[in-house]
């Protein structure tokens, strides 16, 4: 086992192949593009932990967002994913802010290939479009957001830039690295 120190702790990661694979990264980068690209792939289940929050809520994430605020809505995001990391052969997308928060992102360290997909911040602009009600903190100023969470994002160890190249040339990527971490030792 090594040690992995994340924002002020430490957690021990096991040198055993990961079991599942996770997308995170702020929003607009191509998580769900790319996660429905890969599940075409391989032998992992897809499951979004956005999708998954609308079911056992049964409303929008924004209106979860609203209705229990910021606090009680990231614990409903750790519940989900302390449900996942316990699973094998999971191909998992996250909100953005999802892995943002150390416990959770503690949780897929142990056993997942975790990746922070990226993107610069025209590149971002381009793709969402001028208003959308789905995403919980769109209302905000998306660019600041994305300036306070930037360092956060640059401290998983795996980064795969989704910038001027096309979904399946991400998905790719991410794939040899998949099938890389596969490999004992």
């Amino acid at each position: 086992m090594r040690k992995v120190a994340y924002e002020g702790f430490s957690v021990k990661v096991r040198r055993s192949p990961p079991v599942s694979l996770v997308l995170t990264g702020f929003m607009g980068v191509g998580k769900t593009t790319v996660g429905g690209i890969l599940a075409k792939r391989g032998h992992l289940h897809w499951l979004d932990t956005d999708q998954l929050l609308e079911e056992r809520h049964g409303c929008a994430v924004t209106t979860l967002f609203v209705q229990v605020g910021e606090s009680d809505f990231r614990e409903c995001e750790a519940e989900i994913c302390r449900e996942l990391a316990e699973q094998e052969g999971l191909l998992i997308t996250t909100g953005g802010g999802t892995l943002l928060q150390p416990e959770t992102a503690a949780l897929f360290a142990r056993r997942a290939l975790v990746i922070c997909l990226t993107a610069r911040e025209d590149t971002v602009a381009r793709r969402l479009p001028p208003a959308d009600p789905s995403r919980p903190l769109f209302s905000q100023d998306w660019r600041k957001l994305l300036a306070e969470r930037q360092p956060r994002y640059l401290a998983f160890r795996h980064q795969v830039v989704t910038d001027d190249r096309c979904a399946q040339q991400v998905a790719d990527e991410i794939w040899a690295l998949w099938q890389q971490a596969q490999r004992p030792g």
